[in-house]
């Protein structure tokens, strides 16, 4: 009883995540001109420990908080939006999580751990494709001791990509098929004749 609450809880939680998602482009385009560089590390430092609670929700509207302080440097931006995606990860919102890695990178170009946690929900998505990209890009910066689990990796998503299109090709020739079928069985004809 106890886990099927808790996958509740965990739904509930994502659904709250989602809307709450659709309207952060808005939040974050209204900036708080009146928050202060100190105060946005402040509401920084506040995920961070919320975070750490378990209290995914909470540590999200922290780090929301202090992104809408106008004067943060870029760098330190993306390690906002960094961490606003780990707490995301955490909910299952991989939408948002592809997001605030993008926005992350937009603003710190080199930031493995948005590029990690991009590619880990664009393949919780299924989005195998963007996973292999920044799977690459991952490989193509890493140092020798990292190299390795990259390229298991790379080869894990192409797999995962490979059955991916098979099956899609498989139900588009099945539609097709349908289609077919529809139109020959005018004639007391099938696909299945030819």
């Amino acid at each position: 009883m106890d886990e099927m609450k808790g996958s509740d809880d965990g739904e509930i939680a994502k659904e709250r995540a989602e809307e709450e998602s659709k309207d952060v482009e808005e939040v974050e385009s209204e900036y708080d001109d009146d928050l202060g560089i100190d105060e946005a590390s402040a509401a920084k430092a506040e995920g961070n420990r919320l975070y750490g609670l378990g209290e995914w929700m909470s540590s999200i509207d922290s780090y929301t908080k202090a992104l809408r302080c106008r004067k943060v440097e870029p760098s330190e931006r993306a390690v906002y939006y960094c961490n606003r995606a780990a707490a995301r990860l955490k909910i299952s919102d991989n939408e948002g999580v592809v997001s605030d890695c993008t926005k992350a990178l937009k603003n710190r170009p080199d930031y493995e751990k948005a590029l990690v946690r991009r590619k880990t929900a664009h393949a919780n998505l299924t989005n195998y494709g963007q996973a292999l990209d920044d799977a690459k890009e991952l490989l193509r910066t890493a140092n020798s001791s990292e190299r390795t689990s990259y390229i298991s990796e790379i080869s894990r998503l192409e797999r995962l990509k490979l059955e991916k299109d098979e099956k899609q090709k498989q139900e588009a020739i099945e539609q097709l098929k349908e289609v077919g079928n529809s139109f020959l069985g005018m004639f007391g004809m099938s696909v299945d004749n030819f």
